[in-house]
């Protein structure tokens, strides 16, 4: 049997076009500035929070199926194709991010899928909001209820309202691959 030398491209793609909502699993300086934000939403009951959404979503996504949890990232000159869960995983130079994704698939293959919203309710009791400015600010500088919050035990999204919109992405959209 021959073998190929050298790399062998290969391309991952769903069946249908999908819905997903991501989130950052830690509060970085660095997300800011990726994604261009000046601020975000911390999130204090995560589980409460991915429940609420969830529900929400599955009052309008009747005959889907749905998907929570971590991204798992990946090397791709060490992964086998069939470890790649799409849209579960993603290149591992994005790790530091250490995404958790809220995603939907359709039972049967959908495509041109529309953006829409879901309500989840009052958040002030599970959020909290935090400036990019608050965060560089040294720990001695800070009042002591933000000593109370460390960056690493905490979950942040790049910015939701109660009506969250969910944007639909299309079968072949995985850019990272």
């Amino acid at each position: 049997m021959l073998l190929p030398h050298g790399r062998v491209p290969v391309r991952q793609e769903l069946q249908s076009d999908y819905y997903v909502y991501c989130l950052a699993g830690d509060l970085s300086s660095r997300l800011f500035l990726d994604f261009e934000a000046d601020a975000c939403l911390v999130v204090h009951d995560p589980d409460m929070f991915k429940s609420r959404v969830l529900s929400a979503a599955r009052a309008q996504l009747l005959d889907w199926d749905a998907l929570a949890g971590p991204v798992r990232y990946y090397d791709p000159l060490l992964v086998a194709p069939p470890e790649i869960q799409l849209p579960m995983s993603k290149h591992f130079r994005f790790a530091y991010q250490k995404e958790i994704r809220l995603a939907w698939l359709p039972r049967t293959p959908a495509a041109d899928l529309k953006p829409f919203f879901v309500n989840i309710g009052n958040m002030t009791a599970l959020q909290s909001s935090w400036s990019h400015d608050r965060l560089k600010k040294p720990w001695s500088s800070r009042t002591p209820n933000d000593r109370t919050w460390r960056p690493d035990t905490l979950n942040c999204s790049m910015a939701f309202p109660a009506s969250l919109k969910l944007n639909p992405l299309p079968a072949a959209w995985h850019p990272e691959l």
